[in-house]
Parts: structure tokens; C-alpha cells; sequence
């Protein structure tokens, strides 16, 4: 009797299959894997070797999870894709969740929005967390961005106890409230009482509508055009600083500039002012003026300045940059 050896079929790329572990609502990668895991909670993509290299090179240490998200592609379907290429939400905007409203003042560091309506002030104000503008913060991301559920991020108010009977529906421009991180509407006002409750669609996960009776300061030096003027953050090493300062001494003040190009970040003016208060904007010191020339890229150069910011209330123009201060 003789016996045959039976090759083995060969095996071709696309019978390799990786399971892509995403963060539904930010579309950050979780876990690569090569065979399913039932330990993850997350939602997962499959993905073959022949469809894309991706999850491979993850596996393998070339690549990082960091350098690729889960979204929609060009044809409308979900994928992984490097953060370069053209971004949306990861999800579509097809159930409407509620919107809590809320009268005291809570922690705001978790949500992914949050409105601020001044009731005194006839002003509402969108906030978006910095864990979202992260990700699409660098000059090609944004202007590549787009949002996958329309341009509008829309805010409807309906009858509490019958949500399908819609009484009035807002939009808020959902791209310039990313790009601008913070957006001041003025002449706002929203009967919110017991009969009404506020729903939008579900594209970001923590979401809340603070009602306060303060009122909005927008300081003696915003030439009416609040949503201009920021304030100066403690420096976080895990988030993106455009311009860096450090408080070396009491007089000496180290400047680090991350931005090739000002203009990427819609920076005109030859000049970059920091302007000096107290804890209440309104308590204005005085300001510091410094050539936008003198802050090349990557060069730290130290300025004499009469002043100790390390306690004072620091704020500049242009919502695009981030400024930081650490010292």
C-alpha cells in the first residue's frame, strides 16, 4: 500500500482576519486582535489583510494604535483609517437622546459638550471638550473635517411627555463650534419649564445644558467679539500646546513656539498680546505685546517682563491656538 502526501492548500491573504476594537463615540482604537475576544465590550470591525495593512503593522510595533481611527469612508462605510485622510463622526445621527438640564454648578470636565445659557444675558455658549478637538486639531485635520450626521448640530424641544411632538427645533453650526472650541450666541432665549424636555441626536456621548443667572462678562477688551478672547490653560503635557510659556523667575519669561505658520491658525496680526487681570476679567492690569517675528518655531527665547503672571488671570485673542503657561 503506498501513501500519497496531500499538500496543504496554500493560504491567501484574505483568510487572514483582524478584529478592530473601537470607541463608538470617538472612534479610538481600542484593541487590535487577530482572533475575536469576548472580554471587549466595544463595538468591533473585521477586517482582512487584503482589505488593509492597518491592523498588521499595529500588531507587528510599526504603527501605532494612535496613528489610525475607525470611520466612515468615502463610500459611507465604517473602516480604519490613518488620522490624515478625511474624517467624520463615527456615528450617524439616527436616535435622539435627552439632554439634561441642569440649574447647579457640576463638574464639566467629562462632557463632550456642554451648553451654558446665561439667562440674564439673553446668551448661550457651546463648549467642546478638548478631548474631541484633540484629534482634529492639527491644521490638515481640520480642514479636511466633516461632519458625518450634516453641518448643523440641532437641539430640539419637545413635549416632555410626548417626544415625537416637536415645538421648536435650534441649529448650532456644528463646525465652527469644533474649529472654535467655545461660540457665544447673543439675543438667545429658551422657555425650558416642566412641559418641555430637550433631545439631539446621538452623535456625542455626554452632552448637558447648564442654566445659570450670572451674568456674561465678556472683559473691556474684547471689541464686542467675546468668543475671541481665551484664557491661558496650565500647561498638560498630554494635550497640544500651539505657543508655550514659561515663568522662569519672578521678571524672566520663556516663550516655546509650536506653529510654523500663524495663519494656519488664522493668527494675521504681527503682534501676539497677552492681556493681564485679576481672578475677574474686569479687574484689567495691563498687557504684554510681542513681535509674532521673534517666536520662531521651536526656539525658546526669554523675555524680561515686569511682571509675575504665575498668579494673575491670562488671556489672548484667537480661539484657534492654544496657549498654555507652566512655572
Amino acid at each position: 500500500m503506498s501513501i500519497e502526501l496531500v499538500p496543504k492548500e496554500p493560504l491567501v491573504l484574505t483568510d487572514i482576519f483582524y478584529y478592530i476594537y473601537y470607541d463608538e463615540y470617538t472612534g479610538d482604537i481600542t484593541a487590535v486582535c487577530s482572533t475575536p475576544d469576548n472580554t471587549i465590550t466595544d463595538p468591533h470591525l473585521k477586517k482582512s489583510l487584503h482589505e488593509t495593512d492597518a491592523p498588521s503593522l499595529i500588531i507587528a510595533g510599526e504603527k501605532h494604535v494612535h496613528d489610525f481611527m475607525v470611520a466612515y469612508n468615502d463610500d459611507d462605510e465604517l473602516d480604519i483609517l490613518g488620522k490624515g485622510d478625511v474624517l467624520r463622526w463615527t456615528r450617524k445621527s439616527t436616535v435622539l437622546k435627552k439632554i439634561p438640564v441642569n440649574v447647579a454648578k457640576k463638574p464639566a470636565e467629562h462632557l463632550d459638550i456642554q451648553f451654558i445659557y446665561h439667562r440674564k444675558s439673553n446668551i448661550v455658549r457651546l463648549i467642546v471638550n478638548d478631548r474631541i478637538r484633540q484629534r482634529i486639531s492639527d491644521p490638515l485635520g481640520n480642514k479636511q473635517f466633516r461632519i458625518k450626521s450634516g453641518k448643523n448640530f440641532s437641539v430640539f424641544i419637545c413635549n416632555k411627555n410626548d417626544p415625537d411632538f416637536i415645538h421648536e427645533t435650534i441649529d448650532f453650526p456644528l463646525e465652527d463650534l469644533i474649529r472654535e472650541k467655545e461660540l457665544v450666541y447673543e439675543n438667545f432665549t429658551m422657555d425650558i419649564s416642566d412641559k418641555y424636555q430637550l433631545y439631539t441626536g446621538d452623535s456625542f456621548k455626554n452632552i448637558r445644558f447648564d442654566i445659570t443667572n450670572a451674568e456674561y462678562v465678556g472683559g473691556p477688551f474684547s471689541d464686542g467679539i467675546v468668543q475671541r478672547i481665551v484664557t491661558v490653560e496650565k500647561e498638560d503635557p498630554n494635550i497640544l500646546s500651539h505657543i508655550s510659556m514659561h515663568q522662569k523667575s519672578e521678571d524672566e519669561l520663556e516663550i516655546i513656539n509650536k506653529v510654523a505658520d500663524m495663519k494656519d491658525l488664522k493668527q494675521f496680526d504681527p503682534e501676539f498680546t497677552i492681556f493681564i487681570s485679576h481672578d475677574d476679567p474686569d479687574e484689567y492690569e495691563g498687557q504684554l505685546i510681542f513681535d509674532v517675528k521673534d517666536l520662531q518655531k521651536d526656539r525658546p527665547k526669554t523675555f524680561k517682563i515686569p511682571i509675575d503672571l504665575r498668579d494673575k488671570t491670562l488671556m489672548y485673542r484667537g480661539s484657534r491656538m492654544r496657549v498654555t503657561l507652566r512655572g
